[in-house]
């Protein structure tokens, strides 16, 4: 069997017991190995001159063809010569990746019928640049948060890379809103220092983000930002709060916020944590549930539709999750959904949403398919219920042992 033809986590485990020296020697292989040599858990950690690392370009510039070099030398010219003008262009101008290919909307031949949402669906919304030096735009990133109130989107922090290595290049600790009526970017000032692969929700008028990696550390301190006086404070809250950890889930229900697995930094976690609002209070809620709890894991997303958390994937590094997986509060039961009727497709870092009574999954790396997608996944949730009281809550807390488990689950398709 060739060594690419192994599971693609088999491979990392294999290729993080060499040395630096030998991993960069590895990158040397072809594009294939190369990827996979760059994925970021290979490399966090470790302390490199990162001016010395050759990009995947220059690495494979003699696989090319002339006729390809050409195109490629013409097209560096007009990126240099054109760079004002490409980030200035119109709403009526713009490209889109899609299955790896950049497509051209004004180009109205190049449609793809195959696809659910064609290029012409999209459209950008960034505001026509103001007076020069007046310009206000977010700065590449990845990983920041983002949640809307009222009428305008809020992102903070998130990391940059540097070239084919994909480590962690610079922590942000800036803060935006988006202005949908206005269409326009602002910067919020605040003295809060930088997080990346932390999670945010919004609460009583207030954004709340808790974990994170700040480019030195994992963290678990709690902050809150207060949207109409814009003030930052560093909520000491009571109780047994959360290890430290980055790429968990973060979801708010019933006047409490929940904190589900993610990474320490040493290791994969599947701990349950509640944080009380009013009281500023934490508990670990873990002991405490029934049912099946989802193994150890990050990278994956969490969502709550009714009186139950919904979750799917993620990964240990050694593994990719195919597993789709609900939490009810008001019974504190864990329950993995399976069907006959359909396979759970083995995603990370995917995006989720819902919209009446539907679970909408799009994007993220396929462990099958060993790349990025574009599929669109729907899921058919039960009809959603309104939040108990505190004295249901307690009646059916009590009674949850002889409550049977809800299956009212019918399908996931590929959209």
């Amino acid at each position: 069997m060739h060594f690419l033809e192994l599971p693609e986590e088999l491979i990392l485990t294999v290729i993080s017991w060499l040395p630096l020296s030998g991993i960069m020697t590895m990158r040397l292989v072809n594009r294939e190995v190369n990827r996979v040599c760059c994925d970021s858990s290979l490399w966090r950690g470790r302390f490199i001159m990162l001016a010395s690392i050759p990009s995947s370009d220059s690495l494979f510039e003699s696989t090319h063809s002339d006729e390809q070099q050409e195109e490629e030398a013409q097209q560096q010219e007009q990126d240099e010569d054109g760079d004002e003008e490409t980030h200035n262009a119109d709403d009526n101008h713009y490209n889109i990746a899609m299955d790896g290919e950049q497509r051209n909307t004004n180009d109205h031949n190049n449609n793809n019928d195959d696809a659910e949402v064609r290029t012409e669906d999209f459209k950008n919304v960034s505001s026509p640049p103001p007076s020069p030096g007046k310009v206000v735009y977010p700065s590449e990133r990845l990983w920041c948060s983002s949640v809307v109130y009222r009428n305008r989107m809020y992102i903070y922090g998130g990391h940059t890379t540097r070239g084919a290595s994909n480590l962690i290049h610079s922590v942000k600790a800036d803060m935006y809103y988006y202005d949908f009526g206005q269409k326009a970017w602002t910067e919020i000032s605040h003295e809060v220092s930088g997080k990346t692969e932390h999670k945010c929700v919004v609460y009583n008028d207030a954004l709340w983000f808790v974990g994170g990696y700040n480019g030195q550390n994992y963290t678990n301190d709690l902050h809150s930002f207060n949207f109409d006086t814009k003030e930052w404070c560093e909520v000491r809250a009571k109780g047994d709060r959360p290890c430290q950890r980055t790429s968990h889930a973060c979801v708010v229900w019933n006047n409490r916020m929940y904190v589900f697995a993610g990474f320490s930094g040493e290791q994969y976690l599947n701990d349950l944590h509640e944080f009380d609002f009013e009281t500023e209070t934490w508990r670990d809620i873990t002991m405490e549930t029934l049912g099946t709890r989802p193994s150890p894991r990050s990278r994956f997303c969490a969502v709550v539709h009714g009186n139950s958390m919904y979750l799917l994937g993620g990964w240990n590094k050694v593994n990719y999750f195919g597993d789709f997986f609900a939490y009810n509060f008001v019974t504190k039961t864990w329950s993995q959904i399976v069907s006959p009727h359909f396979d759970i497709p083995s995603l990370s870092q995917y995006s989720v949403s819902v919209f009446n009574n539907k679970l909408y999954i799009f994007g993220g790396f396929c462990a099958i398919a060993k790349e990025c997608i574009n599929r669109l996944y729907v899921y058919q949730l039960p009809e959603e219920e309104t939040a108990p009281s505190n004295e249901e809550t307690q009646k059916r807390t009590e009674q949850r042992q002889d409550m049977p488990v809800p299956m009212q689950y019918t399908y996931i398709t590929s959209e």
